[in-house]
């Protein structure tokens, strides 16, 4: 008999039966978040554990340093980190119980323990089981948003349109895969109405438990482009795997897409029977974009149903996509007569086409991801601001194309042709430079790393220059803006 299954057998653990039903406990005491996980109780006798059960816990921490007193500690294992080493950090810190590992428990850790330790077969699972349950109890309205961009700016679009009603949470940063949903929702408290979750996938069948595990009301894919084709085979199936959405969708939910993706919508038809909302400027769109104004202050949107026109501090298609979308579903969650105004008060996105002036140039700052929309898209509006001097183009290419990487690229260099000057960073971008100079760029450069494009810049760029800072996040473009004073080491909060 090995020391953990001894240990199961002894006084030091005890298992479900002594734990009380958990819908007879408040969700957050320790009874119950011992039956969501299906925990083994260990480090306590079964006699100390009927009076601990009760307590309720303030929290859930994955990370040590983050214990503030009486949460619980969910041991993660990672590729570098096994958070069991800092089971004893957490308990001194003020945990109050650690989810751990059962393989993980022996008979030494049980003779030398402190505190109570839930064990289950998978702490990453358990969390996902938790906060499946959690969900399951406090029963908030959920909407689940994914597509290959644009997932971020609806979500920040929708919370700010629940915030006046209260009781709403949200994906923060980029929390939005099989660790960091689960943590969002387990955020979720009794007053909490409404749940704006995000979700992306690296591969198959991500989407599909991410969506089992939320459960949503709505489900809102904002487009399906060519972004992370090499990671999924193709566009079909990188299109399958954000159909995944629909797995834990309710019955009588609904779902929002775009209304100029034909092929996404025969997909999700074959799929899905229930409503459909649709946003865009098609007469069949349930949120219609009439007109659209793009300056260097913002967007304005005339939107069909909208007494006045609406003023976004945001810049480009994404803040489009993103108003849109989340009307589109606030509309799905029947609040008809949402105010819309508080969409006009939304910052720009640290990264994400965030416009900067310093020293007289404008900088268009999209360097957190770079798919081939969002990029052309970009390029279209640095060719639409008005500018007193130059539109420079600076380009660290895109990453995870797959087979089609060389030929976007190539579409991307013919786009740039309007541009005074293209400063190509990186091996993906060096395919669009001869191209951008062929289609009419005046001044081409390409350079390995973005130091080598900080001196051409610094000499280059004058009072009334636009640019355009656009590229994949591991080209590290924002070293180009740091070294040239746009912004300080600490911009921004790079979420997903």
């Amino acid at each position: 008999m090995s020391d953990s299954d001894a240990d199961a057998r002894s006084p030091q653990a005890s298992r479900g039966p002594d734990v009380p039903p958990a819908t007879d406990q408040d969700p957050w005491s320790l009874g119950a978040i011992a039956a969501m996980t299906q925990a083994t109780v260990a480090g306590i006798s079964p006699q100390d554990w009927s009076l601990v059960a009760p307590l309720v816990v303030s929290g859930v921490a994955l990370d040590s340093r983050s214990v503030r007193g009486g949460e619980i500690f969910l041991a993660l294992r990672g590729e570098r980190v096994d958070g069991h080493a800092y089971i004893a950090p957490a308990f001194d810190a003020g945990a109050a119980a650690a989810i751990a590992r059962r393989g993980w428990w022996s008979r030494r850790r049980a003779a030398r323990a402190r505190g109570v330790h839930l064990l289950v077969d998978d702490p990453a699972e358990a969390l996902q089981q938790w906060a499946a349950a959690l969900r399951a109890r406090l029963r908030p309205r959920v909407v689940a948003i994914t597509g290959s961009s644009g997932k971020t700016g609806t979500k920040e679009m929708l919370l700010a349109l629940l915030a006046p009603l209260g009781g709403v949470i949200g994906t923060q940063g980029n929390r939005n895969n099989l660790i960091g949903l689960p943590w969002t929702l387990l955020q979720l408290r009794p007053e909490h109405r409404w749940a704006v979750l995000e979700m992306g996938a690296n591969h198959r069948g991500e989407i599909a438990r991410l969506s089992q595990i939320a459960q949503p009301d709505v489900a809102v894919l904002t487009c399906v482009g060519r972004a992370h084709e090499g990671e999924f085979g193709g566009r079909a199936a990188l299109r399958a795997a954000k159909l995944e959405i629909l797995e834990g969708l309710a019955r009588d939910g609904a779902v929002v897409i775009p209304d100029d993706d034909a092929e996404l919508a025969a997909a999700v038809a074959e799929r899905w029977s229930g409503r459909l909302l649709r946003f865009g400027r098609s007469a069949a769109a349930d949120v219609r974009l009439l007109d659209t104004r793009h300056a260097a202050e913002g967007t304005e949107l005339q939107i069909d149903g909208l007494p006045q026109p609406l003023a976004l501090r945001q810049l480009g298609q994404g803040a489009v996509t993103g108003a849109l979308a989340a009307l589109a579903a606030a509309r799905a969650l029947d609040l008809r007569e949402i105010d819309p105004s508080p969409l006009s008060n939304l910052p720009p996105l640290a990264g994400r086409l965030d416009p900067r002036r310093h020293r007289g140039v404008l900088w268009l700052l999209d360097m957190y991801n770079a798919s081939p929309e969002s990029t052309m898209a970009n390029l279209q509006l640095l060719e639409q601001l008005p500018a007193e001097g130059r539109r420079v183009f600076v380009f660290g290419g895109m990453r995870e194309l797959g087979e089609e990487s060389e030929a976007l690229h190539v579409e991307v260099g013919r786009a740039a042709g309007f541009c005074d000057a293209g400063v190509f960073v990186g091996p993906e971008a060096r395919r669009s430079a001869p191209v951008a100079q062929k289609a009419g760029e005046r001044q081409v450069i390409w350079c390995d790393e973005p130091k080598d494009a900080v001196r051409f810049l610094r000499s280059y760029l004058r009072r009334g220059d636009i640019v355009l800072l656009k590229g994949a996040r591991a080209a590290a473009l924002e070293a180009i803006a740091e070294a040239l004073g746009v912004i300080d080491a600490q911009y921004g909060t790079w979420g997903g």
